[in-house]
């Protein structure tokens, strides 16, 4: 019984990652794309290991899994904030670019959406 139901788990963790992976290519923005990535990621991790715990039974092996799921989840949304943090920080606009003609026009902005230096009129 408990090799169907990890079974099972394993299967809803891999329809997570699938939808996550198909969504990267639908969604416009690199904000969008990253939180995407990070809450797909996350739940199909936890539960594709879950999962796999529940197949392996109470040993070592399930102890090692608990620690790895313990590491993901603490290291994974941090990771993720250092990224978008880093690119906010570095004047990284966000520019839909799904439908390009409801971009608005910004003279701050140069053709890529980065923020132009005001003293020289370009990125900085």
């Amino acid at each position: 019984m408990n090799v169907l139901i990890g079974q099972i788990l394993i299967g809803i963790g891999m329809v997570f990652v699938t939808i996550g992976t198909f969504s990267l290519i639908k969604l416009g923005d690199f904000y969008t794309r990253i939180l995407i990535t990070s809450k797909v990621d996350s739940m199909g991790l936890i539960t594709i290991i879950f999962g796999a715990m529940l197949i392996s039974g109470w040993s070592f092996f399930t102890a090692k899994l608990a620690f790895i799921l313990l590491f993901e989840m603490i290291t994974a949304p941090v990771g993720t904030h250092a990224v978008a943090r880093s690119a906010f920080k570095s004047g990284y606009q966000v520019i839909n670019y799904t439908n390009p003609f409801v971009q608005r026009k910004n003279e701050n902005l140069d053709s890529l959406g980065y923020v132009r230096n005001p003293e020289k009129g370009e990125r900085p």
